[in-house]
């Protein structure tokens, strides 16, 4: 980790949860895992400190703990995520994802546990203002809307093991295995054992069971729960509605127990933002038809997407991605239908067609994201992640060293990045010395460095403006003091405009990277 990187994550911290916390990640981003005892020593905090600061960053998922035994003593050590705080950056992309996916109400529900981390839901309930008793339209709304946040994984149960570094959690799991046999594992026995302890997330992730959901069978018209719930048959064979479709019978009957937490799921948002990243791409290379089959595509395979490590989709059918594809997608805008027919009033067969014509131009693109991967029937599709991931990559590079030095400098990049084949010569004379460029480079620290600059030059006028007096009446202020003012609002919402923009750039650069590193140690 570089020093520009734990720099940042310690002004984040401070940001958004105070000296005092800060004090106690600053000393776990440098130093590691410790236990409490060394904290203490170390921080110079008081143990009151101490524990509610750990306490707060546990409850964010910030922090996580681990027991190693040492003789007959067990301690506990404390650890923090670097990735979960500089994911606090991200607080914006998230909040407008959940908003255009859920609505205004899922958004309030969303935004409250964001805030304030674990937490139940009838706690929410309570801090939002909505009563828990009673069938009023606020209520009915409010239950509906969280438990389609906890349905498609926005949100998540708590569980114990949560707050157990996964590294940790892993190996304990491991040596109960390992424990359980009557000879030491063979090599290709602990990759069985590990693989199998992968499948049980797996299992647990996908299970149609999700934890914190108390399911009902739907009433029928009479008000009676009939025995078997009818889905509708496409004409693949699989269920319509299979890409999360909350509209489908009995969706509105699930109801989510109020006792027990849930935090934030930002691996399932970073997934979601990166295939929206990858719909803007076609969508800006094509047009709007071929963004809205990318878009289907990945709606259908969501639901089976579990974080950004994936380096493919599933596969899914020609049919499936026409079913999802939206109603209001104008497709006949995108081929040349050979008539002045609006959009609106295509008829079905003709936005099947154009939506073949569709896949199968993404499928010859270059770029080699969109896969066929059968001929059988109408054709089977899938999304390489990874090709995604180095193709968003090159083109977010490529247009920033285009945009601040021009066009020979890019093109000076794109050879940089050319494989240039090797040999046994080895003379100088005939060698070329090559230079690369690390995309992984922050910037942020930079934007927080300029906000605390703004905010201290002008010290006295904030300070100013928290007097009681000045409260009461703000005509006080002076003209210039109000330009100021309005100054520095207008600086500050630039600013966090830019840091907004640029986290969507180390999304693309780094954070969706299946090949990441810290990726895999997050997820």
């Amino acid at each position: 980790m570089f020093t520009q990187q734990v720099e940042l994550c310690r002004r984040i911290v401070l940001e958004h949860y105070g000296p005092i916390v800060e004090t106690v990640a600053a000393l776990l981003i440098h130093e590691g895992r410790l236990p409490l005892g060394l904290i203490l020593r170390k921080t110079k905090l008081t143990a009151l400190n101490v524990r509610q600061s750990l306490a707060v960053l546990i409850q964010h998922g910030i922090a996580t703990h681990a027991e190693a035994k040492e003789g007959a003593r067990t301690s506990i050590f404390y650890a923090v995520n670097i990735k979960a705080i500089l994911r606090l950056q991200r607080a914006g992309l998230y909040l407008a994802l959940v908003e255009e996916r859920m609505g205004k109400d899922g958004l309030a529900a969303f935004r409250t546990i964001m805030a304030n981390g674990v937490m139940s839901i009838g706690s929410v309930r309570d801090i939002l203002g909505i009563k828990k008793t009673g069938k009023s339209a606020a209520k009915i709304k409010f239950d509906n809307v969280v438990a389609k946040l906890v349905r498609e994984r926005f949100i998540t149960a708590v569980t114990p093991k949560d707050t157990v570094t996964k590294v940790d959690r892993v190996m304990q799991e491991e040596a109960k295995m390992v424990d359980a046999m009557d000879i030491p594992p063979t090599a290709k026995q602990l990759m069985e054992i590990r693989r199998t302890i992968k499948e049980r997330d797996d299992v647990e992730y996908f299970s149609s069971s999700v934890v914190g959901i108390k399911r009902a069978a739907p009433l029928d018209t009479y008000g009676d729960r009939p025995s078997k719930m009818h889905v509708q048959i496409g004409l693949d064979g699989l269920p319509i509605g299979i890409a999360g479709d909350t509209s489908t019978a009995g969706a509105e009957e699930d109801t989510v127990d109020d006792k027990q937490c849930f935090r934030a799921y930002y691996d399932r948002l970073d997934v979601l933002l990166r295939n929206q990243q990858i719909v803007n791409f076609f969508t800006e290379k094509y047009n709007v038809g071929a963004g809205a089959v990318v878009k289907a595509i990945l709606r259908v395979s969501e639901p089976h997407t579990r974080t950004c490590r994936e380096k493919i989709s599933d596969v899914v059918s020609a049919n499936q991605v026409i079913q999802n594809i939206a109603a209001d997608a104008p497709l006949g805008d995108s081929v040349d239908t050979g008539s002045d027919i609006p959009t609106s009033e295509l008829s079905q067969t003709k936005r099947n067609e154009i939506a073949f014509a569709l896949l199968e131009v993404l499928h010859a693109d270059s770029s080699g994201i969109v896969v066929k991967v059968e001929e059988r029937g109408a054709g089977q599709y899938r999304v390489n992640f990874e090709r995604a991931s180095a193709t968003l990559r090159d083109q977010v590079l490529d247009d920033l060293v285009q945009e601040k030095f021009g066009a020979l400098h890019a093109r000076l990049i794109r050879k940089l990045d050319e494989k240039i084949p090797r040999s046994a010569d080895r003379n100088p004379s005939r060698m070329f010395y090559l230079w690369f460029v690390n995309p992984d480079k922050q910037g942020m620290t930079n934007l927080s460095l300029r906000t605390e600059h703004e905010l201290a030059i002008r010290e006295p006028l904030i300070t100013k403006t928290k007097r009681k007096d000045i409260i009461a009446d703000p005509s006080l202020l002076t003209d210039y003091e109000r330009k100021e003012l309005a100054k520095l609002e207008d600086i500050k919402q630039k600013l966090k405009v830019a840091k907004l923009r640029l986290d969507s750039m180390l999304l693309i650069v780094h954070d969706i990277n299946p090949k990441s590193a810290d990726l895999q140690l997050l997820q």
